[in-house]
């Protein structure tokens, strides 16, 4: 059954999801040593679609179901290598990574304004071994709530190869990884909702090892967007110099999500009282968060230390020089006073 319930917004979706797959794919890939690395991927994943599918061509789950629906979503895993692998496949629930892009990796925080999470409606993840150039099918039912969905619930299969993975004596430590997502959206109704982005908060802090004022900005509507342009600039309270400024465009935010945008420092923080102005655009969209926060002398230590920061020195050196040019020049009227007064004495 194919439902037609999609204007030009949905068909970009479905075009921008389904690249999202080998964008992914490629970003975890990076930087990896294996030997399938450089020629390939070790493993691939594909999805079985179901007649709730919405279109038969996306290369992800865009499924329109009813509510109390309960339905089987499967994915086909199969292994490219001459060698047993042991995969990990787990339902995740979208959220937006800290650079401002749309993430299916497990472990990203939940959000408050969240009806539901995906990875609550479906099964718990498994791991499946799987021989040498030999597919299996996996699949997790997927219960949906009986009063339906607001608006688009956004998640993934994620599949990640374990050889990457090690076990250690304090935690798992990431070797090599390799990892592929199949995306899944499912609605029950083809309302739309218009995102709505909130200023959740700002404070001082370090962000991928830099020094950083950061904003916590939330979309709190189940509605996933993209082609967003952040402007954010961090002043005095009161004063119109700008401190530090961060710039970022091609930004994406998934439904009802939250992410940090740090505002990057290259000097030692100071503490005082400032002010955050950000500005965020998209397609139709504009929102504009000016608030007041203040750093203390222990969170700018803190954060100085932590990135290796030396405070600028406030030390009056310039009025201790003109200080001292004072007292030479005076130190000199008194010398030349004191020779003339000597000089008219001996005539």
């Amino acid at each position: 059954m194919k439902l037609n319930v999609e204007g030009k917004q949905m068909k970009k979706l479905r075009w921008w999801l389904a690249g999202l797959v080998m964008v992914v794919m490629a970003v975890l890939a990076v930087g990896t040593q294996s030997a399938h690395a450089a020629s390939g991927a070790s493993f691939t994943i594909a999805p079985v679609l179901t007649d709730s599918q919405v279109g038969t061509d996306d290369g992800y789950f865009n499924l329109m179901l009813k509510p109390g629906q309960e339905e089987t979503l499967a994915v086909t895993v199969t292994n490219l290598t001459g060698k047993t692998k042991r995969i990990r496949v787990t339902p995740t629930t979208a959220g937006t990574s800290n650079s401002g892009q749309l993430s299916y990796v497990p472990g990203l925080p939940t959000d408050t304004s969240a009806q539901y999470r995906l990875s609550d409606l479906m099964d718990k993840g498994t791991t499946i071994n799987l021989q040498p150039h030999h597919a299996s099918r996996v699949s997790f039912k997927l219960k949906v709530p009986s009063d339906g969905i607001r608006g688009q619930l956004l998640g993934a299969i994620y599949a990640r190869d374990l050889a990457g993975y090690k076990q250690g004596g304090t935690g798992v430590t990431v070797v090599n990884k390799f990892a592929m997502v199949i995306g899944v959206m499912a609605r029950t109704s083809d309302k739309e909702y218009a995102p709505d982005l909130k200023l959740l908060g700002v404070r001082p802090g370090v962000q991928s090892n830099q020094a950083a004022v950061i904003a916590s900005v939330q979309n709190n509507q189940p509605r996933l967007f993209g082609s967003m342009k952040m402007v954010a600039k961090v002043t005095r309270k009161g004063q119109s110099k700008v401190l530090i400024k961060r710039t970022e465009t091609n930004m994406s935010m998934a439904p009802n999500s939250h992410f940090d945008y740090g505002v990057y420092s290259k000097k030692a923080l100071s503490a005082g009282t400032y002010t955050l102005t950000l500005t965020a655009t998209a397609h139709q969209w504009h929102w504009q968060f000016k608030r007041n926060f203040t750093i203390t002398g222990k969170q700018a230590a803190k954060v100085n230390k932590q990135t290796n920061l030396k405070p600028e020195s406030h030390f009056p050196w310039l009025w201790v020089v003109i200080g001292v040019l004072v007292l030479i020049i005076l130190v000199l009227l008194i010398l030349l006073l004191k020779r003339r007064k000597d000089d008219t004495e001996k005539d």
